[in-house]
This record gives C-alpha cells, sequence and structure tokens, in this order.
C-alpha cells in the first residue's frame, strides 16, 4: 500500500509550533494528565489549540482552548 504524502507548508509548521507552545506551557510532566496539545485552523485562519486531560480514574476531556490571540497559560 502506499500512501501519498506532501511536504509540510509554512501554515501546516505553524500550526505545529502553536500546539507545541499549547502544551509546553501547560504541560505537568510525562507522569502528569496535561500531556499532549492539539491544534486547528478555522476558515477564517484562526488558530485554536486545546491540552488533553487524562487520568486514570477518568478518560475526561479538558475543555480548555487556547486560541491565538491568548497567552498559553
Amino acid at each position: 500500500m502506499t500512501i501519498p504524502s506532501e511536504e509540510l507548508t509554512h501554515d501546516d509548521v505553524e500550526l505545529i509550533e502553536f500546539a507545541r507552545s499549547v502544551i509546553d506551557a501547560n504541560t505537568d510532566g510525562e507522569d502528569g494528565v496535561h500531556t499532549m496539545g492539539a491544534a486547528f485552523r478555522a476558515v477564517d485562519g484562526k488558530m485554536y489549540g486545546g491540552v488533553n486531560l487524562h487520568h486514570f480514574t477518568t478518560q475526561a476531556f479538558d475543555p480548555t482552548i487556547f486560541d491565538d490571540h491568548d497567552d498559553a497559560r
């Protein structure tokens, strides 16, 4: 099976870096509950990011959302 791929664009890299900045500012370490950041870009170009929340007692979602105009907390 062949999976098509393309080079990352400047916009792709910008989005990845935004997701990294969100998790870097909010992580509580490898053994913590905030361990993964994610981001998406809306049709208007605005970027939004979030942080996961996982705990061994639940698989709750952390509704904390950041946008590209917020300081990552």
